[in-house]
Formats: structure tokens, C-alpha cells, sequence
């Protein structure tokens, strides 16, 4: 009768609890008061799932109490690199105080971001990801790498990682000098003179031609 009673109350405390340790002690509160109510003790009649609804109680209050269980909380996104990586997006007006790379260390790809870092003398620190368990991005709706953290942000894909430093640096330069260094930022990086809006639309369109080559082919000649 007391089981029969618990489980015709569970899903009406699960939907009511905000919480798995809510709902545990939810369910605990109706085992008691059920026995007492058919003047039954839990410990007599039915132990068995009396101790196994404490010990739910209790692991699910432990793992709550840690930020890990939480029945209310809306499925995160999957985080995906945006539609075209090539293109520099719009820049956040500061480089970044702590940037964080997520790294295999024999990937190619992540190799490609730390050249940029280390080109643009840019201060980083590195994670290696263990490549079966992924538990350094337990974190992450993205399994794959690199990924990077620029402080708050989260950027993923290693073309669009590039993008986004390039627009930072170029930014921080064009902020920090003069009215010709303006000029030249909408230009790409291996812009080499002319100010004319042509000749910076052909050299930024040069520039994604060869990082699509880099990333289609050169990557796999190399590896």
C-alpha cells in the first residue's frame, strides 16, 4: 500500500519540486506521511524502499547542492561556429585579458591559432584535452578543438577563433593610431599599401582564399 501510494505521488512531486533534492525530500515527506496515516511504520513494512528513497534524497541533495543536478534547467544550445568563419566579425573593443585555448597538441588546427597568438605576441594559456574522455569540456556543447575562451566568451572552429583575434588586433591598432592605420583596417592582413575601397575588398577576398587553402588543403598535406 505504501509503495503503491508513492508511486501514484512521484510524478505529481517531480513536476511540483524546482529540483531533483526538492523532489527527494518531497518524496520522503509523503512515504512518512502515508505511514503514519495506514498506521505503518516505513522501517517495518517497507524498508527496502524507504532506505532506497534516503539514499535518492541524499545523492540528489549532494549533487544540487554542487550545481550539477537541476530538473528545471533548459537544455543549453549546441554552440556552433557561425556560417561563414572567414569574415571578420565585429570586434568587442578590447583585446582580451585572459585568453584560454582548449588544444590537442599535434592538431593542426590548434597549431594554426597559437601561430596567430604567438605572432600577435599574445599572452595565452593552454588546456590539453584528453582525446577519449573530453572531460576538459564537460563544459562545452562542442566536443571538438580547438576551442577558446576570451574571457567570458566562448569562440569555436578554428577559422572563426582567427577571425575573431584578427578583429580584436585590428581594432586595438586602429583605436591606438592615427587616422591612416584607420584606413587600413578594413583591409586584410596581408594588405601591403593602396587605400582605394577595390583594392582592400580584392586584398580581403585574397586573404579568405588562402585561409580556405590552408584549412582544404595545406592541412592535409601535412598531416
Amino acid at each position: 500500500m505504501l509503495r503503491r501510494t508513492l508511486l501514484q505521488q512521484l510524478p505529481n512531486v517531480l513536476r511540483a519540486a524546482p529540483c531533483a533534492a526538492q523532489a527527494a525530500q518531497q518524496l520522503l515527506a509523503a512515504s512518512y506521511s502515508s505511514s503514519s496515516g495506514n498506521n505503518q511504520k516505513p522501517w517495518v513494512s517497507s524498508a527496502a524502499w524507504t532506505g532506497a528513497a534516503v539514499a535518492f534524497a541524499a545523492s540528489a541533495y549532494a549533487a544540487s547542492s554542487a550545481g550539477i543536478v537541476q530538473a528545471d534547467a533548459a537544455p543549453q544550445a549546441p554552440m556552433q561556429p557561425p556560417a561563414d568563419p572567414y569574415a571578420l566579425p565585429a570586434a568587442a573593443g578590447r583585446l582580451p585579458n585572459n585568453i584560454t585555448l582548449y588544444q590537442y597538441e599535434v592538431c593542426p588546427f590548434c597549431c594554426k591559432v597559437k601561430a596567430f597568438l604567438d605572432y600577435h605576441k599574445l599572452p595565452y594559456t593552454t588546456i590539453e584535452v584528453n582525446p577519449l574522455t573530453k572531460g576538459e569540456l564537460k563544459w562545452s556543447t562542442y566536443r571538438k578543438v580547438p576551442v577558446v575562451k576570451l574571457d567570458d566568451d566562448v569562440v569555436v572552429d578554428s577559422s572563426a577563433i582567427v577571425s575573431r583575434l584578427a578583429a580584436e588586433v585590428q581594432q586595438a591598432k586602429s583605436s591606438s593610431s592615427s587616422s591612416s592605420s584607420k584606413s587600413s583596417s578594413s583591409k586584410g592582413w596581408f594588405s601591403k599599401g593602396g587605400s582605394s575601397s577595390d583594392s582592400s575588398s580584392s586584398n580581403v577576398e585574397e586573404e579568405k582564399q588562402w585561409r580556405k587553402w590552408v584549412d582544404e588543403r595545406y592541412v592535409k598535406l601535412i598531416t
